[in-house]
């Protein structure tokens, strides 16, 4: 009642009072790569071919070849991968491409993930001749709330990263953090500025060429590797319900990267799949989707 009499005063006088509109998040939705770019930017060619490895819902705009170990749903990642080119499913630590086929790469927030990083970074190095790698640095995981996800902490040492595997008790540190969801709120915070203009700081990054420097520490324990010894198509019963839905280009960018499982020969797209000279080995195509093989996650 007072609110309305104050109000009915001023417009009175003339004066119309408004509601001030509360400031908004707009940095929760910032794509990576606006700051990413600055780092991959001076490296990277109008003819390059790129691709982004573990893409997520956010991926590099000059990937032409995008990779995910796990395309639909994953306490891994926020929001939906994205499909708009060709999406290879399969693990960073075995990738079924050429040799140095790729001029650049882009691998954020993977190598915390898996089993191997030494493994998976060698691999990356395998397929591509340069590329930018970014993990969360040191310290973030326990701030912001994500370290449940990741099986290991990185600290970077002037461009070679440290991995050391998160004891349970770190894992259980690294939860609901509050932090995360004043980063997530609608409403400004002063946070969320801040911690968006330091992701150099919140994050561990490196743009390398031959290899990614990495260094291993520890051991996994009581955890088992995914990856297997050796490789088994995907049981068409976990495969979508979707048409083939690469163009041709797409499919003549697959035919000149992709190879069989033990690197000795091509992959021709033949009725819907991707098959070997021999056509026992085969990988399906559902929509842009290219099945090498496929995930399912651990946490």
């Amino acid at each position: 009642m007072f609110k309305r009499l104050v109000k009915d005063a001023f417009k009175s006088l003339g004066i119309e009072l408004k509601r001030t509109e509360r400031r908004r998040n707009t940095f929760a939705t910032l794509p990576s790569w606006d700051y990413q770019s600055a780092y991959v930017l001076p490296h990277y060619k109008d003819k390059d071919i790129v691709i982004d490895i573990g893409c997520g819902g956010a991926p590099c705009p000059l990937a032409s070849v995008l990779t995910d170990f796990f395309p639909d749903e994953s306490i891994h990642r926020a929001r939906p991968v994205v499909e708009d080119r060709p999406l290879v499913v399969c693990s960073v630590e075995r990738m079924p491409f050429r040799d140095k086929f790729f001029d650049l790469s882009i691998c954020s927030h993977v190598l915390e993930h898996v089993s191997d990083p030494a493994k998976a970074a060698s691999e990356i190095a395998r397929v591509s001749k340069k590329g930018y790698l970014e993990t969360p640095a040191y310290g973030k995981d326990a701030l912001v709330g994500t370290g449940n996800q990741h099986i290991w902490q990185v600290v970077n040492d002037n461009g070679l990263f440290h991995f050391f595997p998160y004891t349970e008790r770190q894992h259980q540190a690294n939860v609901d953090s509050p932090l995360m969801s004043i980063w997530c709120q609608a409403e400004f915070h002063p946070w969320q500025l801040f911690f968006w203009e330091r992701q150099d700081v919140f994050n561990a990054i490196q743009f390398w060429e031959d290899v990614p420097q990495v260094c291993v520490h520890g051991a996994l324990v009581g955890r088992a590797d995914r990856a297997v010894t050796t490789w088994e198509p995907v049981p068409p019963e976990r495969l979508p319900n979707m048409t083939p839905a690469l163009s041709e280009t797409e499919i003549a960018l697959l035919e000149a990267c992709l190879i069989t499982p033990d690197g000795s020969g091509p992959m021709r797209y033949r009725n819907g799949e991707f098959v070997d000279l021999t056509g026992n080995i085969k990988y399906p195509v559902r929509g842009k989707r290219v099945y090498y093989e496929m995930g399912a996650s651990r946490f």
